[in-house]
Formats: C-alpha cells, structure tokens, sequence
C-alpha cells in the first residue's frame, strides 16, 4: 500500500484478530457495524480487510473502530524491497 507517496506493508491477519476480538468484546457484530461506525460503505470495509487500500483518513477511522493504531498494522517499505516473499510496489498514489 501506498500512502502520500510512502509504501507500507498491512499486516490483514491483525486486523482480523482486531475483528474478532471485537466481535467477542461485544463493539459490534460484523463489517457493516464498522462500516456504520466509521462512516463508510461496508463494501469499502470488506476492500480493506481483503488488503486493498481506501484513503489514509478512511483508513485511520477503520482503525479506530478495531481499536488498533497505525503502526499496528503498517510496516514502512521501500519501492522493490522484498519482504515475506512479496515485492514493494510504492508507485501507487492513492491518499
């Protein structure tokens, strides 16, 4: 993922374990109950479980719901930098 021209690796399975700790805590019930609380589609929740990117402000207010900071889940990379097997891609410009 790419945000402000900075490439970051998202760790998905975090935010899984987020999803449903916070489906046992009680927070809410499935994507739609996140969607709803942070003022988003749910179709755009599901796109960010699944590790496409939504906006960094979008993408924060994600993360609030899950109870889960920045650094939580994106890791810094640099363009072509191999890590867990995959290759950076940074020349995506999506904010």
């Amino acid at each position: 993922m790419c945000f402000k021209g900075i490439g970051y690796w998202m760790e998905v399975g975090v935010c899984n374990l987020a999803l449903v700790e916070g489906q046992v805590a009680g927070n809410f019930e499935n994507l739609q109950d996140i969607a709803k609380k942070a003022e988003v589609s749910r179709s755009t929740v599901s796109r960010f479980f699944s590790g496409r990117q939504p906006s960094l402000a979008v993408t924060l207010r994600i993360l609030r719901e899950l109870n889960l900071k920045f650094d939580d889940v994106f890791t810094r990379c640099e363009d072509g930098e191999i890590v867990n097997g995959r290759t950076a891609d940074v020349t995506s410009k999506a904010d």
